[in-house]
């Protein structure tokens, strides 16, 4: 009888971790955002890199971020397209993050006492797969159309929209 609820106390637990996880960036994060975005508000890739460059680096391509349990957590995802580029991205120690461009907040991982940190650490990656994780969001203060940099890492990619 109580196993029907587990679920909705797990939830739960998620939501008030994630809560905990918000962390102030620096005011002065939130420019040097912004001088990577040209003038017609396209996505750049820092340094002038492209996103064919930026594939060719880093082994990942097709960044998408949306909004997922009822707001409150941000579902990242990408897609390995070249598993030896790529390993460095998937190290546990790495906690990835994402920026609010328009404030400089950062949003991390939350982290749960039984499973760890909500992303995929694999021992081996595959290549054409897709990789997620998942990012706080409390208060829902992330909402569709935000522009959002996912830092993991030394990696990092600007202007992703929040879908």
């Amino acid at each position: 009888m109580m196993t029907k609820y587990i679920p909705l106390l797990f939830l739960l637990f998620v939501f008030s971790v994630s809560a905990a996880s918000h962390v102030d960036a620096a005011p002065d994060k939130a420019k040097s955002v912004d001088k990577a975005m040209d003038k017609g508000g396209k996505a750049v890739i820092p340094d002038g890199l492209s996103e064919k460059k930026v594939k060719d680096k880093w082994g990942v391509e097709e960044f998408k971020i949306r909004l997922t349990s009822a707001g409150y957590m941000l579902d990242v995802r990408y897609r390995v397209t070249d598993k030896v580029k790529a390993k460095p991205l998937f190290k546990r120690q790495l906690r990835p993050f994402v920026i609010d461009e328009a404030t400089g907040v950062r949003y991390g991982v939350p982290s749960t006492s039984k499973l760890g940190y909500i992303r995929q650490a694999p021992s081996s990656v595959k290549e054409n797969k897709v990789y997620f994780l998942l990012i706080a969001n409390p208060g829902k203060r992330l909402k569709r159309g935000d522009k959002l940099s996912l830092v993991i890492g030394d990696f990092k990619v600007e202007h992703i929209i929040v879908e």
